[in-house]
């Protein structure tokens, strides 16, 4: 019995030891996945805010006042908790803010949100949630820029161009209310997170700030401006409820000056590369054309050399081919006196030879006249004396 009951106690003593090790692993992964909510979930488990009044169509400032979730975060509730469900959700959605959602559910959460209730935004889709979301905006009384900045922003940009008015835009921004400060930093911030997805979602910056421009009040090249520059209008804001905004003139001018400064410090660094890239290859060019040269150099002076030897080959020849041809014109010349002189001497042989034959010719003649005279008198005598 004694050692019954020792084993007994051996083995409960083994259960409970194993039971509070699975106890102390499942508490240890409930506490890590508490831990790990995204900020979604983080919002989505927040209590919903005291019914003040309805959110839908009042000043942005009132609806904050009475929907805010974070103190330091000055947000109204629909506008963050539409942007984290989008952000969640709904950016590689294709046609989101483009795709329209359930009217019917529109209306229904409209109202939750009026009557400050505890709302479920898993059980509904993107689409209407965009579409709750553009809502929201388009009710606002006064466009986030509003009316007294409005213009002026417009007019900065007309001026000064797009690259050029960045700066002055920034500091302008500082000029807004925090509330709506804020809410267009998250807007902007998250248009431009969306355009990220474009190859998957279809909707590229040019197909939002058609779609949203409108809703916002905010010309086309504004509102293009406002998102392409997101993250350098709005220095040290993230898409975080649980990130408080910088909203002191003070923060925001050196958050500022310290994003202009990395960007100088990264232009200038990238300009040193260039230059030292160009510089190595003009180098590099340089000393090919430097070998290039000495190369024709040595060619032109080959050259000269092989030209002035032939040249003198060519004179020796030339005085050579010279000289015999002096020397043969000589010969031609004394064959020519030769040939000259008796030419000479039988033109007189033949001039000898006409005179002895032409004398001759003539005496021949003359005897022949004489003969034919004599011969023609005789005759005539002889006729004479007959007929006598």
């Amino acid at each position: 019995m004694p050692q019954c009951s020792s084993s007994g106690s051996e083995l409960f003593a083994h259960i409970r030891k194993k039971t509070k090790k699975k106890l102390r692993g499942l508490i240890t992964s409930v506490y890590h996945d508490r831990s790990k909510k995204t900020p979604l979930q983080s919002a989505m488990s927040l209590p919903a805010a005291v019914n003040r009044g309805p959110v839908f169509g009042v000043t942005l400032s009132e609806a904050v006042k009475r929907s805010r979730i974070n103190d330091n975060l000055p947000l109204c509730r629909v506008f963050q908790e539409c942007i984290m469900y989008i952000e969640t959700f709904g950016v590689q959605r294709e046609g989101i803010y483009r795709v329209p959602g359930y009217r019917a559910k529109l209306q229904e959460l409209k109202n939750l949100y009026n009557r400050g209730e505890a709302v479920e935004l898993t059980n509904y889709d993107p689409e209407t949630i965009a579409m709750l979301l553009k809502l929201y905006l388009r009710e606002l009384p006064e466009p986030l820029l509003t009316r007294k900045l409005g213009m002026e922003f417009e007019r900065v940009l007309q001026s000064e161009g797009e690259s050029e008015s960045i700066s002055t835009i920034c500091h302008m921004l500082r000029e807004l209310p925090e509330e709506n400060y804020a809410t267009l930093a998250w807007l902007c911030l998250h248009i431009n997170h969306i355009c990220r997805y474009s190859e998957v979602n279809k909707m590229t910056i040019t197909n939002l700030i058609i779609i949203l421009s409108p809703t916002l009040s905010i010309s086309n090249t504004l509102l293009r401006v406002l998102c392409e520059n997101a993250n350098r209008m709005f220095p040290g804001i993230e898409l975080n409820p649980n990130k408080a905004i910088p909203l002191y003139h003070e923060d925001t001018s050196l958050l500022i000056v310290r994003e202009d400064l990395i960007q100088s410090y990264v232009w200038a660094q990238a300009r040193n590369e260039a230059l030292t890239y160009v510089k190595n290859k003009l180098k590099e060019q340089i000393k090919e054309e430097r070998n290039m040269v000495r190369d024709y150099k040595s060619e032109i002076s080959q050259l000269e050399t092989r030209n002035q030897n032939e040249g003198e080959v060519r004179l020796r020849a030339t005085r050579t081919r010279t000289y015999e041809s002096r020397v043969i014109n000589e010969n031609c010349e004394e064959d020519l006196r030769q040939y000259l002189g008796l030419l000479e001497k039988e033109n007189s042989q033949f001039e000898c030879d006409k005179m002895s034959l032409y004398n001759s010719f003539i005496d021949d003649t003359m005897s022949s006249i004489e003969a034919y005279t004599e011969i023609r008198f005789r005759r005539t005598f002889a006729k004479t004396s007959i007929e006598e």
